[in-house]
């Protein structure tokens, strides 16, 4: 008989990529490493499936495990990817969850102007000195032009836009990376791999999709926490885990936020948000396993906010909640370039308030639901990394 091999908790390993077809393991090696927080697990998960028959005895006639998944959770620490040598931003590590997740990606120009009235979306910004062009993406706000498909490099300058014609003085320009939902048809939606070391134990999750939440608090780091469902694979030993390529890159922590509800500055300890993508299974006879996948198929992004009590001729939630109006989320943290973050949730509304206590300190517990911006939807939430 070998000797028993004891596995130690604290050391892991997790490479992710995304996948170009569903279901096949890419080639993946160090520089695919996702710096995880302790906690990563996964927890494999099958139909059990009972014989209902009589016998002589109550004693079970025993069970057999059905179709079979294996649903991977990770936490990672919400952070840029930098810059690159020219400056430009580069992605998290953590992309691929992201992406996985029913995300999409866009490289985008963010514009301080003194106001964005009379711009429209759709029609293309032209800088007056540097010629640099580029399709107004979305408003942030009523001061920020966000540009994507950028061509050249604007500068502080007029601009003027090609369809309205409405002129604008630039103060600041900032480039970056912007997350947001993304509503695809099945065999557009991003998977992700996950090979994850658990000390000597390999456990490889094929066709990864999920969702996430993420929680904001004063004095931490805000975390992100991935609840992915992919494949069964059996696990295998691997007595030699690879040695990942890890960011140096830490988060920035939630302080110094600009966290604004509409035009308001409440005082706050936590912001969390559940993208809340409901994910299916596709239960298959023909599969070895009876799953052939996972796909996304429903999404209602909810949160919380903690804003301390005002007098109500200064914060009024009671209203908006009344009337079913909504309202404005937006927080920017972080100071080192590539590392910075914009968090934005245009539609916000009330979906119940009730008084809490902070310390002595009277405070609200208010649960939200982020809707749609506009009618073509995938605009309720917007994550930037600047």
């Amino acid at each position: 008989m070998a000797d028993q091999q004891a596995q130690l908790t604290r050391k892991a390993v997790v490479l992710a990529k995304l996948e170009e077809t569903y279901g096949q393991l890419p080639d993946m090696g160090p520089q695919n490493g996702i710096l995880v927080n302790n906690g990563v697990d996964v927890e494999p998960s099958g139909e059990k499936v009972k014989r209902d028959v009589v016998r002589s005895t109550f004693s079970s006639a025993g069970a057999v495990i059905g179709s079979k998944k294996i649903p991977f959770k990770a936490q990672v620490e919400l952070r840029g990817g930098g810059l690159d040598g020219t400056g430009k931003v580069l992605p998290p590590d953590c992309e691929p969850f992201l992406l996985a997740c029913g995300t999409q990606r866009t490289d985008v120009v963010r514009l301080s102007v003194p106001s964005v009235v009379g711009f429209l979306l759709g029609e293309t910004v032209t800088g007056g000195t540097s010629h640099a062009t580029g399709v107004v993406h979305h408003f942030d706000g009523d001061d920020t032009l966000v540009l994507k498909g950028v061509v050249g490099t604007y500068e502080p300058e007029q601009i003027t836009g090609g369809t309205s014609n409405v002129t604008a003085d630039v103060t600041a320009v900032a480039s970056g990376i912007e997350y947001r939902p993304a509503t695809k048809r099945p065999a557009a939606q991003d998977s992700t791999a996950v090979l994850f070391h658990k000390d000597a134990i390999l456990y490889t999750v094929r066709g990864a999709r999920g969702t996430f939440t993420l929680n904001c608090a004063v004095n931490k780091y805000p975390v992100f926490e991935f609840s992915m469902t992919g494949l069964w694979t059996d696990p295998a030993d691997a007595p030699n885990p690879p040695v990942p390529e890890l960011t140096k890159i830490k988060p920035p922590m939630f302080m110094g936020a600009n966290f604004e509800v509409d035009d308001y500055r409440p005082t706050i300890t936590e912001f969390n948000f559940n993208l809340g993508n409901t994910v299916s299974d596709r239960l298959d006879a023909n599969s070895p396993e009876g799953l052939i996948g996972v796909l996304i198929t429903d999404r209602e992004a909810t949160g919380s906010i903690n804003p301390e009590m005002d007098a109500l001729a200064n914060f009024n939630p009671w209203t908006k909640w009344k009337t079913a109006g909504t309202w404005r989320i937006a927080t920017l943290f972080g100071s080192e370039p590539g590392n910075r973050m914009r968090i934005e949730l245009p539609a916000a509304q009330y979906d119940g308030l009730k008084h809490g206590d902070r310390s002595g300190i009277a405070a609200y517990t208010a649960n939200y639901i982020a809707n749609a911006h506009r009618d073509a939807g995938d605009d309720e939430w917007r994550l930037t990394i600047l």
